[in-house]
């Protein structure tokens, strides 16, 4: 951009723009209910043309940027992107970045800053490598009528009751967006591809030993992912995940065949056979020993 182009934080016609206190802000997170999430601010901009925001030392706070029409663009992550109409941007927290209105289609966007442990939860579902998700034209109008709903609520002030219901109404929308939003869900899908590549050769392997930077590199994907992207789709790390597939299969051995246990436990690469012993207790909460005995009797 040249040092003459025109940059506007707000103060586009039509706006609406809401901003908590500090202290009210600072305040309520007392509370546990807005503890886990609680929105600071919140607006919609129509037709932001010149809208522009450059945070170079990043925000404490997590972002969400619902593009309705025309489009805009984002810098995150050494990352230039496009926002276009169906689709919103989420910004984690502690990630410097900047954003703005494309210069001939300016956005409409509808915006709100959040805090809350719970929120971290809502980033590990985003797409890899991507802080975009699609909106599906089947929940567009519920979105934007849940936005007028804490708007028209927080009109009215910062009680902690408006604070309660705006914060409610928010995290609708959340659940909108990640759980009753096809458009969202076919492309998470794509994504977890890889976690079934994965899953595939821990099957393949289950014999011997592989290391989850090994795993990572069949699915084609960088290691911090690959460990975000496991344990949501999974429910556990990669390593315990491996593990339940090995203790799986070493039942398989205890009820169909007279292996010893040790030598089950050589089978599926374990070090050890009391190593193999307590894995397996963890994981089917009685020993090798027990278990076999009670597919006997």
């Amino acid at each position: 951009m040249s040092g003459n182009e025109i940059k506007k934080k707000d103060g586009f016609e039509g706006q609406k723009m809401y901003v908590v206190p500090r202290d009210v802000a600072q305040n309520s997170i007392r509370y546990p209910l807005l503890a886990s999430f609680s929105v600071t601010n919140i607006g919609f901009f129509p037709h932001a043309k010149y809208h522009h925001r450059e945070r170079p030392r990043a925000c404490n706070e997590y972002i969400v940027i619902y593009c309705e029409k025309g489009e805009g663009w984002f810098n995150m992550n050494e990352t230039h992107r496009k926002l276009t109409a169906g689709n919103i941007l989420f910004i984690p927290k502690d990630i410097p970045h900047s954003y703005g209105a494309n210069k001939y289609y300016p956005w409409s966007i509808y915006w709100c800053h959040m805090k809350g442990e719970s929120l971290e939860d809502y980033m590990l579902r985003l797409p890899l490598n991507n802080y975009t998700v699609p909106v599906s034209s089947l929940i567009a109008e519920e979105l934007k009528r849940l936005f007028h709903t804490a708007f028209r609520s927080i009109e009215n002030g910062y009680s902690l009751e408006t604070l309660l219901y705006v914060s409610h109404v928010i995290k609708h929308a959340m659940g909108l967006i990640f759980f009753a939003n096809p458009a969202y869900h076919v492309k998470l899908k794509e994504n977890y591809e890889c976690v079934e590549t994965a899953i595939n050769v821990m099957k393949e392997n289950l014999h011997g030993t592989i290391t989850v930077p090994a795993i990572a590199e069949t699915a084609k994907i960088s290691l911090p992912h690959f460990y975000k992207l496991f344990k949501t789709k999974t429910g556990y790390s990669p390593i315990n995940y491996f593990n339940r597939l090995k203790i799986m299969r070493a039942c398989q051995y205890l009820k169909i065949t007279t292996m010893k246990i040790n030598e089950i436990a050589d089978k599926l690469g374990f070090r050890d056979q009391y190593y193999f012993s307590r894995i397996f207790k963890n994981v089917m909460g009685v020993s090798p020993r027990q278990y076999r005995k009670s597919q006997i009797e």
